[in-house]
């Protein structure tokens, strides 16, 4: 060894013997020590509580009813006799008596035994169903803590004594039983690997080690008569394991690089026998049906897919094997929710034909069909809305229109296709509406806008309020606008009317004021004329045609 060199540090050996001690030893020490040490914290903090709850309950009970009389009879000394006989418990730090009225009557206290953790409580004392005072009492739990100490160091010896006695017997009997007979075993072993077949083996006791000496008699045998034909079938051995280890070697890369890629794959892959029962799946199949593969080898798909029955559900399985695909509800383990899954089924056969099993891609499409579903209703309301929508592009240039919008422009709705959506507002009027929306759309926020005037392709004029929201992707960039107008054309007519009124009213002209009022209503109200019928008890009738 060269100088300096450190001498190579000797590995502990774990035999078979050392083994079954260890195990047996660890097997009653460690879940004694754990249950017991649970137990005793259990035992320990239950205790306590009880003993702390109902001491409290006794002492407030016991001087409720004590006092009671006493109380009644405003005989306060015997209140205090009682009071003090109640002090003698060493867990009671105070206790005081109080008359609804005079408030504290009689109070004592042992400030020094206030240790540890403190509780209190209130009694109330009655007397033919009416109040006459309470009694407050202030109670340590250290006594009661010490106490249960005790009893808990007790039953923590007790229980070492006799863990101590099993541990002893255990290794009594395993020596005797195991350890001895696993060493001679272990030396009968070694001399048939020396090649001393001679000797017979002999097992000692009628036992399950008695029995692998007896099968080690019979390889003895098996030995002895194999050993003169060994060296004629070296060579032919030689070459059919040189030939088996590449094929081993084909199959193992094979199927490490199969089995790479079904762990890797989102889809759940699932291999099942040809009864439909779980033969293997990988862990996108754990995500999805939240099975554990442990859990779920065995069973049959019927665990996975909701269904009458097996035999419906196996009919219905081997149905889609000729389709190709199928979607089923599934359920999830430990969950009363529903997943939607597409199934693609495949039979595997063998070389000659025969169908071996059953690999099922499985993939998770609850949220796909949840999305197209929300994608349909809010088709359907974007079609069905009176409101005008639309898309544009990221520069504000119209993409598409809903029919509401498409009806309120005429004709000429396809002509605003690629167009700028402020080529609807009026100019110059409405020079500020723009601007500020070509600022919405290069700083990329929102916009309302109130009251805005547009006008179609034909010059028809109309009034509406806008909302401009951007759409964006999952980075925050912006994809498209939505712009969202109201026609507010009537309730414009109807504000401009009101104005005309009250304008008419301000003036004051004889004979003047109903006429325009009358015209003003009859433009307010989108009719050619308005008729004013004279007074009467229950008002005016005014109608407009």
């Amino acid at each position: 060894m060269a100088k300096g060199a450190r001498p190579p540090r000797r590995r502990i050996r774990l035999t078979v013997r050392r083994a079954v001690m260890l195990a047996v030893l660890l097997g009653v020490l460690l879940p004694a020590l754990l249950v017991g040490a649970y137990l005793a914290r259990v035992f320990y903090s239950d205790k306590l509580e009880s003993e702390v709850r109902n001491t409290l309950a006794n002492n407030a009970e016991l001087l409720s009813v004590g006092v009671s009389e006493s109380l009644w009879s405003l005989d306060y000394e015997s209140v205090g006799a009682m009071v003090e006989a109640a002090m003698k418990d060493p867990s009671l730090v105070r206790v005081e008596v109080r008359d609804p009225k005079l408030g504290r009557l009689v109070a004592r206290e042992r400030p020094e035994r206030r240790v540890g953790q403190s509780f209190q409580t209130e009694q109330k004392v009655s007397r033919r169903g009416e109040e006459i005072g309470s009694v407050h009492i202030e109670l340590t739990d250290a006594p009661l803590r010490e106490a249960l100490g005790q009893q808990t160091l007790t039953l923590a010896s007790m229980l070492s004594l006799q863990m101590a006695g099993s541990v002893l017997l255990i290794l009594f009997v395993l020596q005797r039983r195991v350890g001895d007979p696993l060493l001679r075993l272990g030396l009968e072993a070694e001399r048939l690997s020396r090649g001393e077949l001679e000797r017979p083996i002999v097992p000692k006791h009628d036992d399950e080690i008695g029995d692998v000496e007896k099968r080690l008699e019979i390889t003895r045998h098996a030995l002895k008569e194999l050993i003169g034909s060994l060296a004629q079938q070296n060579e032919a051995l030689e070459s059919d394991l040189a030939e088996r280890r590449r094929v081993e070697a084909a199959l193992r890369d094979r199927e490490q690089r199969l089995r790479a890629l079904v762990a890797q794959s989102p889809l759940a892959v699932i291999e099942f026998d040809l009864s439909w029962h779980v033969l293997d799946w990988n862990e996108a199949a754990e995500r999805i049906f939240g099975w554990r593969r442990e859990e779920i080898i065995g069973q049959h798909a019927s665990r996975l897919v909701e269904a009458e029955g097996e035999d419906t559900l196996s009919a219905h399985l081997e149905a889609s094997i000729a389709r190709g695909r199928v979607r089923f509800h599934c359920l999830r383990a430990g969950a009363h929710e529903h997943i939607v899954c597409q199934w693609y089924n495949n039979l595997i056969r063998d070389a000659s034909g025969n169908a071996q099993r059953i690999v099922a891609l499985v993939e998770d499409i609850t949220e796909r069909q949840r999305n197209d579903e929300e994608i349909r209703r809010l088709a359907a309301v974007v079609r069905l809305t009176t409101n005008l929508v639309a898309l544009t592009d990221r520069q504000g240039r119209v993409e598409w229109l809903n029919p509401a919008f498409g009806n309120r422009l005429g004709p000429g709705a396809s002509a605003m296709l690629g167009q700028p959506l402020t080529q609807l507002i009026i100019q110059p009027d409405g020079e500020d509406s723009i601007t500020a929306v070509s600022h919405a759309l290069q700083a990329g926020r929102m916009l309302t806008l109130s009251e805005l005037a547009c006008r179609t392709q034909d010059g028809t004029d109309f009034w509406v309020t806008m909302e401009l929201q951007p759409i964006r992707d999952e980075q925050g960039r912006i994809l498209q606008w939505l712009a969202l107008l109201t026609d507010i054309s009537e309730r414009r007519h109807m504000v401009e009317g009101l104005r005309s009124i009250a304008r008419i009213g301000s003036e004051n002209v004889p004979g003047r004021f109903f006429n325009h009022l009358l015209s003003a209503l009859a433009s307010a109200t989108g009719a050619s004329a308005a008729y004013l019928a004279s007074h009467h008890e229950q008002g005016i009738h005014v109608e407009a045609s």
